[in-house]
């Protein structure tokens, strides 16, 4: 039994190729929601009864729904076909409606969204959800009042629609889309689910890409504070993660997928690492798998990545923590800086207050943090220098006990002397623990 009626999504609207389909008045639209939900199934007279002229029952009753599907019947089949191919046919069973709808159509494209996204077709999953946020119009049946026979659609389209939102938000993210558009598109969503941690984390990447990193932490701080206040929960890891990573001023996880082939080159410094732990020069990902090894095993480990500008090391970088992390391993991520006015030692600063949060310090990591800026001017520099690089050792250390521990210091070029001399004494004196220190560097001559 066919039709080519349509249900839309919001305020109860039928249409008929584009047109809508007048279907009367308020009882009669209760009677067509009643079987629209139903989908298909056949509704009972006493099913609709109760449900739509609630407690009145009776002749009188059962003659108003006989007239209210009559008016619709007309409505929905003005050509008066035979009673077994109109949209509207009366059964054994009560009566059955066929007709399409715009939330059973967004559920199909969804999951086919879904799935081309799992296989990694990000424009494909993309073009499969353009257009669809649009099909909303409104709230789902929000003239019909409060049913019990409603409560089950009205949130399988609230889920939808968050589900839709989730799937073009993370597409548009992955391919570089203008992150404005995502957060219009997430923002309301977020007020109305204010404990969806998925949604609260896409609206906080969204305005980390615009530069707006206070805003994003709002976001996730929020949701916590949702979270708790209403089932007393701490959020998931997720959510913790992106605050970490908006507080190192890391690259968020949606960006591009690095590239099968790669230039980079990947290099130990001479002199720099102890002797178990140079594994020279090569391709940068079995130098990379040769580095792991080592600090696993428990000698700190250090690698520099050097190409040139723009050839992808950042990107390699990042594809080298995403598969430690996937192996058990933490990590914490600094850059250089081109501003001038960057304190001094500020990659590890940064470096330091996350390892921070993976494991408590307490006072020691405060007197590293606050000692660390009298580096730029002691009486004995070189003294001072020793002192704190065997503070980071020891702080880094600990961190590695439970796990091996990825620490990334990207554009080495653009950190300031002192972050650049503490990494050399770090390297050369502080030579145990499951640490690999992984470096990128603009090429600027060969390295040596």
């Amino acid at each position: 039994m066919g039709s080519d009626l349509v249900l839309r999504l919001g305020p109860l609207r039928l249409e008929r190729g584009g047109q809508e389909v007048d279907v009367g008045g308020a009882r009669q639209r209760e009677v067509l929601a009643r079987l629209a939900v139903a989908g298909g199934q056949p509704v009972t007279a006493q099913a609709l009864l109760a449900d739509v002229w609630g407690a009145v029952s009776g002749d009188s009753a059962a003659a108003s729904l006989h007239v209210s599907v009559s008016k619709l019947r007309r409505s929905i089949d003005p050509g008066r076909h035979a009673r077994g191919s109109s949209p509207l046919v009366s059964t054994t069973g009560g009566y059955a409606l066929a007709v399409g709808s715009d939330a059973d159509e967004v559920e199909d494209r969804a999951r086919r969204a879904a799935s081309l996204l799992r296989a990694g077709d990000l424009l494909g999953a993309h073009d499969a959800l353009v257009g669809v946020q649009t099909t909303w119009r409104g709230e789902p049946y929000e003239e019909i009042g409060e049913h019990a026979w409603l409560v089950h659609e009205r949130r399988r389209c609230d889920e939808l629609r968050v589900y839709v939102a989730e799937l073009y938000a993370e597409t548009s993210l992955r391919l570089g889309k203008d992150a404005g558009e995502i957060v219009l598109d997430l923002t309301g969503l977020v007020s109305r689910h204010p404990t969806h941690e998925r949604l609260a984390v896409l609206l906080a990447v969204a305005l980390y890409r615009q530069q707006r990193q206070d805003d994003a932490l709002s976001v996730l701080r929020s949701t916590r504070e949702h979270l708790r206040d209403r089932s007393g929960l701490d959020p998931g890891p997720q959510v913790q993660s992106i605050e970490h990573l908006i507080l190192a001023q890391q690259p968020d996880p949606y960006a591009a997928p690095v590239q099968a082939q790669t230039n980079p080159r990947a290099v130990v410094p001479r002199g720099a690492v102890p002797r178990p732990s140079m594994v020279g020069r090569g391709h940068p990902r079995a130098v990379l798998a040769a580095a792991a090894e080592a600090a696993h095993a428990g000698r700190l480990t250090t690698v520099l990545l050097v190409g040139e500008a723009g050839i992808g090391k950042t990107r390699f970088a990042h594809a080298i923590v995403d598969d430690l992390d996937s192996r058990g391993w933490r990590s914490v991520w600094s850059s250089g800086t081109e501003d001038d006015g960057a304190p001094a030692l500020w990659p590890w600063l940064s470096l330091v207050r996350q390892v921070g949060l993976l494991v408590p310090m307490g006072r020691e990591l405060e007197a590293l943090t606050e000692g660390a800026g009298a580096m730029v001017s002691p009486r004995d520099a070189a003294a001072e220098r020793w002192r704190q690089t065997r503070r980071i050792g020891k702080l880094l250390r600990e961190a590695a006990q439970h796990s091996p521990l990825l620490v990334v210091i990207d554009d080495l070029h653009w950190t300031d002397a002192a972050s650049q001399a503490l990494l050399a004494e770090l390297t050369v004196h502080a030579d145990e623990g499951r640490l690999l220190v992984l470096v990128t560097a603009a090429q600027h001559a060969p390295p040596t």
